[in-house]
């Protein structure tokens, strides 16, 4: 039985839910991230922006420092602030990613390439930093 559901003019390219703050971000196909809060009765618009210049082909959000982890087959793995996605690092690649997985025990984050290699960045250091800003602006 469907719940709700939500249109876009692109194709959703991939999904990321974290349920402990019940909040699901959706890649588009044109570089659009929607960041959307689930309700008792449907969703709550976040924050939805263009932030890749191509597909997004992953994303994860932690939940503990508001930061939303996104990659592109504009080759850019993005780490950006979840109220507005107002970029917080950039780390370009020679290569299109293609995937994105986020391990949340460990926070660490595997990038599959179109080349075929898979990448592992340790984020903790950069939670770690976020954490202690309380109120990031952007």
């Amino acid at each position: 039985m469907k719940v709700w559901s939500k249109g876009y003019p692109q194709e959703a390219i991939c999904l990321s839910y974290d349920s402990a703050s019940k909040k699901i971000l959706v890649g588009l196909d044109d570089g659009v991230v929607d960041f959307i809060r689930m309700t008792e009765t449907g969703y709550e618009d976040i924050v939805c922006d263009k932030i890749h210049n191509s597909r997004v082909a992953g994303l994860g959000y932690d939940s503990l420092t508001n930061v939303v982890f996104s990659v592109s087959q504009d080759k850019n793995f993005r780490i950006s602030h979840g109220t507005s996605l107002a970029l917080v690092l950039g780390i370009p690649h020679k290569e299109p990613y293609m995937s994105m997985f986020k391990d949340n025990i460990n926070k660490r984050v595997f990038l599959g390439t179109k080349i075929g290699e898979v990448q592992i960045f340790d984020v903790s250091h950069v939670l770690i930093s976020l954490s202690r800003l309380k109120n990031l602006s952007c």
